[in-house]
């Protein structure tokens, strides 16, 4: 009788021991799989889906906005994602109305602080580089109303020359993660900012 108890309790252990095993295996076999599956999506997950380009580091710029004040590219990236608009004349008309349709799309908070800090979009920063001096730009500004986001003025074209902008207005999408689609070793443009369709 006791051989036979002896001989159950090792059998038993035996079984246990066993499906603990091939639960141990099972779990390092599921494992593995992930982790190249997600190795697989990682691996595309720079491309953006839709457009086929490649994320980069966005070339970074500085300059000074209207305010006289220094202005740097990388004081948002990490904080924001940033739409880094690119416009020729700030009075002509595609200009103007490129703007108002990306204020359109935001969240603006306008309070004295937001507006002073160059922090009125809630969450997506807007970056205009005009070719335009500053003194037009703030007489636009002066007539067309707050704005909240930073202007730059690039009348030399050095900071175009850099973004390697042909057509303006030119918009890009800059990630948290301070990166741009690109195509061709030259940033990507979105589509140019239009109004949406009425119903």
């Amino acid at each position: 009788m006791r051989v036979l108890e002896a001989n159950r309790s090792r059998w038993h252990r035996g079984g246990v021991l066993l499906a603990i095993a091939c639960g141990i295996f099972a779990l390092c076999l599921w494992r593995s799989t992930s982790v190249i599956r997600l190795s697989v999506v990682d691996a595309h997950s720079n491309h953006g889906p839709e457009s086929g380009g490649l994320l980069q580091p966005a070339p970074r710029f500085e300059g000074l906005d209207l305010q006289n004040r220094m202005f740097r590219l990388e004081s948002l990236v990490g904080r924001h994602e940033i739409d880094l608009l690119f416009l020729n004349d700030i009075t002509e008309a595609d200009s103007r109305a490129a703007i108002e349709i990306l204020k359109s799309r935001a969240r603006l908070d306008f309070s004295s602080r937001a507006v002073r800090s160059n922090t009125a979009w809630s969450e997506t920063q807007l970056v205009v580089v005009t070719t335009s001096l500053p003194p037009i730009v703030r007489q636009e500004l002066a007539r067309s109303g707050k704005f909240g986001g930073v202007i730059i003025s690039d009348a030399t074209g050095e900071i175009g020359r850099l973004w390697q902008t042909g057509r303006r207005p030119a918009l890009y999408r800059i990630n948290r993660a301070g990166q741009v689609r690109y195509n061709q070793g030259a940033p990507l443009p979105e589509d140019p900012p239009t109004a949406p369709d009425a119903p």
